[in-house]
């Protein structure tokens, strides 16, 4: 009897460290995802100035503005330099209350596999890769 109870405190302990262990895998999982660590940083209504600043380690930031608008998201880059495998947080802000202030409406991500529907942006998000080129600025003579 000693015995089977022995074994099933053993068991119950061996169960616990590993339900322990999974859950400090999976927090330290969420801890290092870009756009976790951006929401932990970016608050809704902060101003896109302080979310600008909180997020200023991003390796690339592009600026998407809309005419007649007074939207505008904010892509940061994160991660490996490469298209398939970089991790795209965005940012939307809208102008608040009449005043003219820019306030975060929105902290989340983007898949990268859909950047070129951002062609509105400058820079374009795929210039971080090397996959567009600048257009040339013509002044005239």
């Amino acid at each position: 009897m000693k015995l089977k109870i022995a074994g099933l405190l053993a068991s119950c302990i061996v169960l616990t460290a590993c339900i322990v262990l999974t859950a400090c895998m999976y927090k330290s999982l969420i801890a290092t995802d870009p756009v976790s660590v951006a929401q932990s940083r970016v608050r809704i209504e902060d101003t896109r100035d302080e979310a600008v600043q909180a997020l200023s380690d991003a390796w690339f930031r592009s600026e998407c503005t809309f005419p007649n608008s007074t939207v505008i998201w904010d892509l940061f880059f994160y991660g490996p330099k490469d298209l398939e495998q970089v991790k795209v947080v965005v940012v939307h802000s809208d102008v608040a209350d009449g005043d003219g202030t820019l306030k975060v409406t929105f902290v989340g991500g983007v898949e990268s596999y859909i950047l070129h529907l951002y062609d509105m942006c400058e820079p374009s998000p795929l210039q971080a890769f090397g996959e567009v080129t600048p257009t040339a600025i013509v002044t005239p003579q």
